[in-house]
């Protein structure tokens, strides 16, 4: 054979070659995009299981050369389960919830209680050189006063002219009570003692408004109470005002006093909280249009200052005013009374909305 025949043969021979192998290498491709076009295709059909789909996508991407998969991949959706600590901080919270709710409702539900004012006529009176010695001694007197506020069933009660001695005799003789300023703030301080019904309140704060009483500094004593059935406080503020000796009225002096309460009432009243304001005020008809039109407070005796004051038709030196609705007033000038005290004791029951 000739060096020319044999160039031709050779010749073909590699274009056989060429042609098998270009040929293996579009095949491989042709599979290669089969198996990825149906890997893609399986992972998103719905029902497919993720493994599955995954393990098609990694094959045909190491096929390809590629370190990735081609598969898309379903993320599942995990639920929290509850844990112990989950329902006890559930539970808490539920528990938060429920009593706030009852204090809630506890707070805007009306309360209502009776409150007296008693002035006992002090036991210097009757003691020998008094100018009331035909009555029995104070501390006589003080157990009947005793009788009378049990037998009333009175849950608040302020006293005036109370003594030393008629104080041991009444919180002897009164069970259940509690009192304020008691003997803490000495002498000055017995005589416009409060005392409540501690089945009913808790005591949430004291004080006091000090006054010019005849010459002497005199404290007033104010409490902060709590009614125990609905959480609910409110205040009540007891006084004695300079009385008539004579002919020396002590006008002026009442006026400074009746002043310093008015203010006092108003400063206590911007808490938000209910007051009650009562006591030996010795005035009438002035001291009911001082205070009904100068605070938001209401007497239990009655009587209106809307336009024109127009004080209640029987009045006596002793009073109760309150924010409250006042029902059951009570002028008791009984037999008891009389023999116990120059004075009328008032009884109301005091309605809180």
């Amino acid at each position: 054979m000739t060096n020319q025949g044999k160039r031709r043969r050779e010749s073909r021979y590699h274009r056989a070659v060429r042609s098998f192998w270009w040929g293996g290498i579009v095949a491989a491709g042709a599979v290669v995009m089969t198996l990825s076009w149906v890997v893609t295709y399986q992972a998103t059909r719905p029902g497919v299981p993720v493994a599955a789909s995954t393990q098609h996508g990694q094959a045909a991407a190491k096929t390809n050369g590629l370190n990735r998969a081609s598969a898309v991949l379903e993320v599942p959706k995990i639920e929290a389960k509850p844990t112990v600590v989950n329902l006890q901080a559930q539970a808490a919270a539920a528990k938060l919830a429920r009593e706030a709710r009852i204090a809630a409702k506890k707070a805007s539900a009306p309360f209502s209680f009776k409150i007296a004012t008693f002035n006992v006529l002090g036991s210097q009176h009757t003691a020998p050189g008094g100018d009331a010695t035909s009555r029995a001694p104070g501390y006589v007197r003080s157990r009947w006063a005793a009788d009378i506020i049990n037998t009333a069933g009175a849950d608040i009660i302020g006293f005036d002219e109370m003594q030393l001695d008629q104080y041991n005799v009444m919180m002897q003789n009164v069970g259940g009570y509690e009192s304020y300023p008691g003997t803490s703030l000495g002498g000055a301080g017995i005589p416009t003692n409060i005392i409540w019904r501690t089945s009913k309140f808790n005591l949430v704060g004291t004080s006091t408004l000090t006054i010019d009483f005849l010459g002497q500094n005199r404290p007033m004593p104010i409490v902060e109470l709590q009614d125990k059935a609905t959480g609910r406080n409110f205040y009540v503020f007891n006084v004695h005002n300079s009385p008539v000796q004579g002919k020396n009225t002590h006008e002026a002096e009442r006026n400074v006093q009746e002043n310093l309460e008015v203010a006092k009432i108003n400063a206590l009243r911007k808490t938000g909280l209910p007051v009650f304001f009562m006591g030996d005020l010795n005035e009438h008809a002035d001291v009911f249009c001082h205070v009904t039109g100068s605070t938001d407070l209401v007497s239990a005796s009655g009587g209106s200052s809307s336009g024109t004051c127009r004080p209640p038709a029987d009045m006596r030196v002793d009073w109760i005013f309150g924010s409250a609705a006042f029902s059951g007033f009570t002028l008791d000038r009984s037999a008891q009374v009389q023999r116990t005290t120059d004075h009328t004791v008032l009884f109301a029951t005091a309605t809180v909305n």
